[in-house]
């Protein structure tokens, strides 16, 4: 499992964040993807997307 998970602050420039997002798409590397989940601070519950196809294709376009 491949997690992002970081906290924004409004108006300060999110340096830390940048650096922790590059490294979390630098470890996208190809392989077989499952599945995709999405969360944010207004939903705990999220999003998850199961379609491997478009999963891959995601994490490739982030690598």
């Amino acid at each position: 499992m491949i997690i992002y998970t970081e906290s924004f602050i409004n108006s300060v420039t999110p340096s830390s964040q940048c650096t922790a997002w590059a490294t979390f798409c630098n470890l996208l590397v190809t392989q077989s993807y499952m599945s995709l989940t999405m969360k944010g601070s207004t939903s705990s519950t999220g999003i998850t997307l199961t379609n491997s196809t478009l999963v891959i294709a995601i994490a490739n376009a982030l690598h």
